[in-house]
């Protein structure tokens, strides 16, 4: 035996007697799908702003990893100057000992 829509509707209203009636279980389902969304829109909004702060503090230890990194080139760069200059320091000074040197001998 089958039912419409309607007849179905009407037999759940002769059934329930007391109790609440179709529509007020639609509501009642509707709000706790309202409530369920407006839910996961609040842990939606809570997890975007985690991940904000977290992308924050990673951008900024990366901007902090970059300046200490600059910092290191430049100081490799500048030890590096300066051994080019002692090496050409020492370079002059071994070129004046041989002349001196040869000097000393052809004297």
């Amino acid at each position: 035996m089958t039912m419409d829509a309607s007849s179905a509707v009407g037999h759940h209203h002769r059934v329930e007697g007391g109790r609440k009636s179709v529509n007020d279980v639609a509501t009642l389902l509707i709000e706790k799908v309202v409530r369920d969304l407006q839910d996961l829109k609040r842990h939606l909004a809570r997890d975007q702003a985690e991940a904000d702060l977290e992308r924050y503090e990673l951008v900024k230890r990366c901007q902090k990893a970059e300046e200490v990194a600059e910092a290191e080139s430049a100081k490799a760069e500048d030890y590096l100057r300066r051994i080019s200059m002692l090496e050409f320091a020492l370079k002059r000074e071994r070129a004046t000992v041989e002349i001196l040197q040869r000097k000393e001998g052809g004297d």
